[in-house]
């Protein structure tokens, strides 16, 4: 018997013997995965606010990309309408010389446009343009010789300008009459040339089947005579400037597709050189004209007026909008077709529908990307995401995660805002940044961190904070770790309660019931060794 109950004990002690430490290890893995797990809460907390509020920020982009797009179309189109103006012009020149019978056909009448010296009195004034030879140095040059090769490739096939930075292809300036490319870009590739930009002076001369005297000629009766003068004269004798009618083809373009570029619209790459790939989606009136007059879309593009969609106050414009799309016989829509005089329910449809359906999931994402170097991800971190988080900017009071228990707590700007900028917001977030707070090594370094030691002066340096957002951050730091990081464990690996309780469950566990059986087994084998004794 006292054998049985040796092994009996001897058993218990094993038993005890693997339960405490087990315990104790448990309990403590648990706890050192929470610590180390801050990092990784983050991360995840960013990633799902930021896939919540990206559509959010998209729209509210919508204003800001509307009125940059606008800023390049007034910085562009008066070029094109000068261009377009000229290229018309030139054309119906040349054509009608041909028509009204001054030359036999368009070869005959592009040798006189370019070199007759005389061309104004040769067709007897009656076209009222000067040629190229006649305008260039005042005609002292007579002739200038452009060969028929020439005169076709600058007026008819145009030319590819290749050099090592310049490229581009231009058009024939006749077959460009739509937004004279023809004849800017090839006044922008004499500029390069003129200005001495490699390779562009002789593949313009071997594209063209010109010399550079014949170019700068052309170039210079292009911008000084055709836009400097008749473009000019021709607008002035209507009461008018480039100006206003660039401002009036934008808005009717928008509005009616006045250019009648249906079923794409204007390639908005060709109003920016910012924009380098196709974009399209410009327009309200594509593909149903909306009807809106020039007074009535001038006001929707008002940034001040409160409903305009230009207008990015929480108080309406763009959301009132968006409200508007979602209700159309909503308060919302009632009082934004009240704002604009004129403006009709199913107008405000149609601009509705552009807004959400094509403009913001074709146009903001690409043109962010273009303007500012951010993907909708990246424009929701630093416009969203990382405000809300230091300093509460959107939501004071914090923003609920909805995590059983532990929905708030994350952010280390509320209730009292840190005053953070966005660059060092970014870079505490940075996962290659070894000061971040989601980078081991970082936060490592942040656990350690006392006042003024060398880890204070380097996070504080590297990161740009200030002593009071250290401070800030020093005292946020184990809250969140204590506070919110076990939930978001048990969030995460559906544990049935937070990280924190549970590694106490298996402390206790398993290390009450370890010494327990060590002190049965103690006892077994005191009570064998006694009998054997006896």
């Amino acid at each position: 018997m006292s054998k049985k109950t040796s092994i009996i004990g001897i058993v218990l002690l094993v038993l005890g013997a693997i339960a405490v430490p087990t315990g104790i290890f448990a309990s403590d893995y648990l706890r050192t995965e929470v610590r180390e797990g801050v990092g990784e809460g983050l991360l995840e907390i960013q990633e799902g606010v930021i896939e919540d509020a990206e559509d959010t920020v998209a729209t509210l982009a919508i204003p800001e990309v509307i009125l940059g797009i606008k800023e390049e179309a007034d910085a562009a189109l008066p070029a094109i309408v000068n261009g377009s103006t000229a290229a018309n012009i030139i054309n119906g020149t040349v054509y009608a010389s041909v028509g009204f019978g001054f030359f036999p056909d368009l070869v005959t009448a592009l040798e006189y446009f370019f070199n007759d010296p005389t061309y104004n009195t040769t067709t007897m004034g009656f076209l009222n343009l000067k040629g190229v030879s006649e305008y260039f140095m005042g005609g002292m040059l007579g002739n200038l010789s452009f060969t028929p090769t020439a005169q076709q490739a600058l007026m008819i096939t145009g030319a590819t300008i290749t050099s090592p930075l310049y490229n581009k292809t231009i058009p024939g300036i006749m077959m460009d009459t739509d937004f004279g490319f023809g004849v800017l870009y090839f006044l922008e590739a004499y500029q390069a040339a003129a200005t001495s930009v490699p390779g562009v002076n002789a593949s313009m001369i071997a594209g063209y089947g010109a010399n550079w005297l014949q170019l700068s000629a052309m170039a210079d009766y292009l911008s000084t005579y055709m836009i400097g003068v008749v473009v000019y004269g021709y607008y002035l004798s209507l009461g008018t400037s480039v100006e206003e009618v660039a401002e009036k083809l934008f808005y009717g373009q928008w509005a009616n597709d006045t250019l009648q570029l249906a079923p794409t619209g204007l390639d908005l790459s060709q109003l920016s050189d910012i924009i380098t790939e196709p974009v399209f989606g410009l327009e309200a009136g594509i593909p149903t004209p909306t009807g809106i007059p020039l007074g009535i879309a001038k006001e929707l593009f008002n940034d001040t007026n409160l409903l305009a969609f230009t207008n990015d106050d929480l108080a309406g414009g763009i959301l009132a909008w968006a409200a508007a799309a979602q209700n159309p016989g909503g308060p919302e829509a009632i009082a934004i077709v009240s704002a604009f005089t004129g403006l009709t329910p199913t107008q405000l449809g149609l601009v509705a529908t552009w807004l959400f359906t094509v403009f913001k999931p074709n146009v903001v994402p690409v043109v962010v990307l273009a303007f500012e170097g951010l993907t909708m991800w990246e424009l929701t971190n630093v416009k969203f995401f990382l405000p809300q988080w230091a300093n509460g900017s959107w939501y004071p009071t914090g923003l609920d995660l909805t995590i059983p228990n532990k929905g708030k707590g994350w952010e280390v700007g509320v209730p009292t805002p840190t005053g953070m900028s966005v660059t060092s917001a970014v870079l505490l977030f940075t996962e290659t940044n070894t000061l971040s707070l989601v980078n081991d090594d970082g936060l490592a370094k942040w656990y350690k961190t006392k006042v003024n030691d060398s880890n204070y002066v380097a996070i504080k340096a590297g990161i740009m904070l200030t002593d009071a957002e250290m401070l800030m951050i020093m005292d946020w730091l184990p809250k969140f770790r204590d506070d919110v990081t076990p939930y978001l464990a048990q969030e995460k690996y559906d544990l049935p309660t937070d990280a924190y309780t549970l590694a106490d469950g298996l402390l206790y566990g398993l290390m009450i019931p370890g010494i327990a059986l060590l002190a049965l087994g103690a006892v077994a084998l005191v009570i064998s060794i006694i009998k054997r004794k006896s």
